[in-house]
C-alpha cells in the first residue's frame, strides 16, 4: 500500500478546503473540484494540489480530475442529493476505492446504505456523539 493518495475533493467551501489543505499537507496528492471559483479562496498559499474549475456533475470535469485513478474521493458539496449523485457515479461508474460524504441532513443517512465503498459523514451527529461522550 502506498504511503501517499491520490485524492480528490468535490467542493471547496469551508469543509472542502480545510480538508485540501490538511491532506495537502501531509504530502497527498489532491485535487479540488469546485464550480465557483471565488471558493478556491478557502485553500491555503500551502496548498500543493490542484484546482480544477467545473461542475463534477459533467464527466469531461471527472475525467480531467483523474477520478479513475483516485484512491479516495471526498464530496462536501452543500447539497445532499448532489453529494449522493456523486457517491455513486464515483462509485459505480469509476470504481474508486474509497468515498467520504459530509451530509447536511442526518435523515439521508440511510440513502447511501447502497453504494458501496461508501462512508457518510453528518456533522451533526458528531457533534452529538462527541457531546454526549464528554458529557457521560
Amino acid at each position: 500500500k502506498r504511503k501517499y493518495m491520490y485524492i480528490i475533493i468535490i467542493g471547496c467551501g469551508r469543509t472542502g478546503g480545510k480538508l485540501a489543505n490538511m491532506l495537502s499537507q501531509k504530502k497527498h496528492e489532491v485535487v479540488v473540484v469546485e464550480k465557483n471559483s471565488v471558493k478556491f479562496r478557502n485553500l491555503s498559499v500551502e496548498f500543493s494540489g490542484y484546482k480544477i474549475e467545473g461542475d463534477a456533475l459533467e464527466h469531461d470535469v471527472l475525467e480531467k480530475a483523474k477520478i479513475d485513478q483516485a484512491d479516495m474521493v471526498i464530496v462536501t458539496t452543500g447539497n445532499d442529493r448532489i453529494n449522493y449523485f456523486l457517491a455513486e457515479l464515483a462509485s459505480l461508474q469509476y470504481e474508486v476505492p474509497k468515498i467520504f460524504v459530509r451530509i447536511q441532513d442526518p435523515g439521508k443517512n440511510k440513502m447511501f446504505d447502497d453504494i458501496k465503498n461508501t462512508e457518510v459523514i453528518n456533522p451533526l451527529n458528531l457533534f452529538m456523539e462527541n457531546l454526549v461522550s464528554k458529557i457521560e
